[in-house]
């Protein structure tokens, strides 16, 4: 995630989707967030919530990431009122 990370903060939406651009290929991918100090909402809420939707074949997990990192992914894959993915993957660290 450090080279989507290269022009600035992960926080949009469309940095996501660039992201996971091949990731239906196949069916584990794992996101290192090794050097992301920081994600927004809206990149986590589609890289962990919108695309696995969509995706439910494709099991992700996540590597290296820090505190805040975990807070907001924790945040994200925790809203209940929002429909969730039946294969959210786990946070590993």
């Amino acid at each position: 995630m450090s080279l989507a990370a290269f022009d600035g903060d992960l926080t949009a939406r469309s940095q996501a989707k660039r992201a996971a651009a091949r990731f239906e290929n196949f069916s584990e991918v794992e996101l290192d967030f090794a050097g992301v100090d920081y994600i927004g909402q809206a990149f986590a809420n589609e890289l962990l919530r919108v695309w696995p939707l969509a995706h439910p074949a494709t099991r992700i997990t996540v590597a290296n990431a820090n505190e805040a990192v975990t807070q907001m992914i924790k945040h994200i894959t925790s809203r209940q009122d929002l429909p969730q993915p039946t294969n959210r993957g786990e946070l590993k660290q």
